[in-house]
């Protein structure tokens, strides 16, 4: 139910050197209240770890600064436009040592206890979802973007990024002398700054990309356009709700269920433990799912704290993905899952691969673009193998690896990319290195004594960066052998299927058929944030059982005996598994 002020509320805000100055008149919709501007602020500071919990005061009649506040306050009496049309509260910010004044605009936040008017997360709702793709897809012309990144940067720039009231505080854009990208920084509530990136080499794509890329991880970390309804145990469940309703929780591969060995596993999943769970939708089986909402959502604990005793699994944002549509948001998740599991399924289970030949591409961007990167790294080679398995989507790799080998710089780097289109995959793969590469080299230059103690034992690899730091290392490239599987040399348009002519819908058809015949769930959630909704920007979770998912930190790994079946009926070869951590940046 909406809810309205029944009286004239004036808001403001002395916090520090700034005083935040808003109104909503009178039987107007209390949406973006006193609590959303101040934490929406608090969270652009840059010191909000510590001062998230202050308290703030209205500014006193006696204050230097109160008849500056009053005029403002008649003059937003008067303002026609106190929300504008992406629904943004004004909000003045009077700088009390400069005396400047800036105007802003805030968007509610999602969860506010006082204005929020989130649905509740249910069955029917999940249903309404999974009933909208499923028609989606029988749409003809189905286009692989709907809206570009250009248009996104538009809208984007102009709803959620602000330095003082934002989603997103910064973007910033990185001009190298071939490769321009660019990161949109997200402040996050325990003081961290996430950044998306955007690495299409153009600057004005790029910056699209960071932003969505960035709105991607916002919608990802805890629920904020539905608001969860079910806590309970998963024996529990079975006495409220059909089975096939709930997550078939051993069909995915979760910590405790991990082949690798020595592990310090602090996750597990227990059926008689009260957990939060979220619906979702199993587009294989057309069914609303209930799913435990940290599988489904990886930083629950932003939210609160005691969301650690129902972490069941170390998560990321694998398989997440947005778009102007459920369809399309869901179509790139699932190439994102895909992608993600080739490579491990290769990395853990090395089998043979095939050599891409890159002389005589017929691709003339892409042969452009690999003829810059020759001019930029002169001292690398650059390999791209096709690491496709059994989900039957072209996924490529692309390598760099220093043609003499050098102790106190970074040796090696790689990236992968699921398309069906085999040269946008490439295209894909080569640009995620060369947005990346010459960050983690300055960093490896920079810290290569600690470097050289941490990695000469790959079991300290903890963190995300750490995977390409350790195999950049020259000590490590022994442990990089692609070349010794390599099995016969191609071309892209060996691996080109008709598929790749037929359309989003085709491909998106063709998946989820292959995934039925190997009777693999396709869990779809919808993480689409209030704020998205009302820009028509959507967000979804994939979650596909049985495949391996992406993980960092060498004691995180998720691998199971039933997928390395998998690869050795699929290839037909002897397998073995093999330990180590990947080097996937």
């Amino acid at each position: 139910m909406k809810k309205i002020t029944s009286t004239n509320q004036k808001i403001i805000i002395d916090l520090f050197n700034k005083i935040l100055i808003s109104y909503i008149p009178k039987n107007a919709l209390l949406k973006c209240c006193r609590f959303c501007i101040f934490r929406r602020f608090i969270n652009t500071r840059k010191d909000r770890k510590i001062i998230k919990n202050i308290s703030y005061k209205e500014i006193d009649s006696s204050s230097i600064f109160s008849s500056i506040v009053n005029e403002l306050i008649n003059y937003l009496k008067n303002d026609k436009q106190l929300v504008d049309d992406k629904f943004r509260r004004k909000v003045f910010i009077v700088d009390k040592k400069t005396l400047s004044i800036d105007v802003s605009y805030c968007l509610a936040v999602p969860d506010c206890p006082f204005c929020s008017t989130l649905p509740k997360d249910s069955m029917n709702l999940a249903e309404k979802n999974g009933k909208c793709i499923l028609n989606n897809l029988n749409q003809a012309g189905m286009p692989y973007r709907f809206r570009s990144s250009r248009y996104w940067d538009k809208i984007l720039e102009n709803t959620v990024l602000d330095k003082n009231l934002g989603i997103i505080t910064t973007l910033l854009d990185y001009k190298e002398k071939y490769f321009n990208n660019a990161v949109a920084i997200l402040p996050l509530l325990d003081g961290r700054d996430e950044p998306g990136t955007g690495r299409t080499g153009r600057l004005e794509s790029s910056r699209g990309i960071a932003l969505l890329e960035a709105m991607e991880r916002y919608a990802g970390f805890y629920p904020k356009g539905k608001e969860t309804t079910v806590y309970e145990s998963y024996n529990q469940l079975l006495k409220k709700v059909s089975k096939k309703h709930i997550l078939s929780i051993d069909k995915y591969i979760l910590n405790q269920d991990s082949i690798i060995p020595k592990k310090s596993n602090i996750f597990n999943f227990d059926k008689k433990q009260k957990y939060h769970w979220i619906w979702g939708y199993d587009i294989v089986n057309r069914c609303p799912r209930l799913i435990p909402e940290t599988l489904a959502y990886y930083g629950m604990t932003l939210k609160n704290s005691t969301y650690k005793k129902e972490i069941i699994a170390y998560e990321i944002s694998n398989g997440c993905s947005t778009g102007s549509s459920l369809l399309e948001a869901s179509y790139y998740s699932l190439l994102e899952v895909i992608e993600r599991d080739s490579f491990l399924t290769y990395w853990y289970m090395p089998h043979r691969i095939d050599k891409i030949d890159i002389i005589n591409l017929k691709d003339k961007k892409l042969q452009s673009d690999i003829n810059i990167f020759f001019e930029e790294y002169p001292d690398f080679a650059l390999s791209f193998y096709n690491i496709s398995n059994d989900t039957r989507v072209p996924v490529i790799l692309c390598t760099i690896k220093r043609k003499k080998v050098k102790k106190d710089k970074m040796n090696f780097m790689c990236a992968a990319s699921a398309n069906f289109n085999v040269y946008k995959a490439m295209f894909n793969s080569l640009h995620e290195i060369t947005s990346i590469f010459n960050g983690l080299q300055k960093k490896f230059t920079s810290n290569i004594n600690s470097i050289k103690a941490k990695y000469t034992n790959l079991n300290n690899i903890e963190k995300m960066e750490d995977h390409s730091l350790a195999y950049g290392y020259y000590q490590n490239l022994k442990y990089i052998n692609f070349e010794n599987n390599v099995a016969r040399m191609v071309t892209p348009e060996a691996l080109t299927t008709k598929l790749d002519e037929e359309g989003l819908c085709q491909q998106f058809k063709f998946i989820i058929n292959t995934f039925r015949k190997q009777n693999r769930e396709v869990i779809i959630v919808d993480q689409t944030t209030e704020e998205m909704n009302k820009i028509n920007l959507f967000c979804t979770k994939v979650l596909v059982s049985g495949l391996l998912p992406m993980t960092f930190g060498a004691k995180n790994a998720r691998i199971s005996n039933l997928r390395k079946e998998d690869i050795t009926n699929y290839f037909k070869e002897n397998i073995t598994v093999k330990y180590l951590p990947h080097p996937f940046p």
